[in-house]
């Protein structure tokens, strides 16, 4: 297996791994919610009312819902480091402008 292949792998793992922490935070949440009788329908997803603590099962569903929309942030990340260790000048810049973008227009709307 060539170098790029092994890259390309790691990358498709912490894709998937960070799928999958967030799909079973979310699963989680949603039971604990089942189980204490907790109405979600009200819940606002938001990064204080993690940091505030909030009930424990909407928490977990938040926390859950943040790891999956910042799972394409990883893979451009991890896309970033391949291209830098692959020695891809062009792709490399690129990736940092998309990252450069995205947090900007993040940091815009708080």
């Amino acid at each position: 297996m060539d170098k790029d292949s092994r890259l390309y792998n790691w990358i498709s793992l912490g894709l998937r791994i960070a799928v999958c922490v967030a799909v079973v935070l979310l699963v989680l949440g949603s039971v604990l919610c089942g189980i204490r009788g907790i109405e979600p329908d009200s819940f606002v997803i938001s990064l204080q009312g993690i940091l505030d603590g909030g009930p424990a099962p909407l928490t977990i569903i938040a926390v859950g819902v943040f790891v999956l929309l910042f799972t394409p942030l990883l893979g451009i990340i991890l896309g970033g480091v391949a291209f830098a260790l692959a020695k891809e000048k062009l792709y490399l810049a690129i990736s940092i402008a998309i990252l450069g973008l995205v947090i900007g227009l993040v940091f815009a709307r708080m």
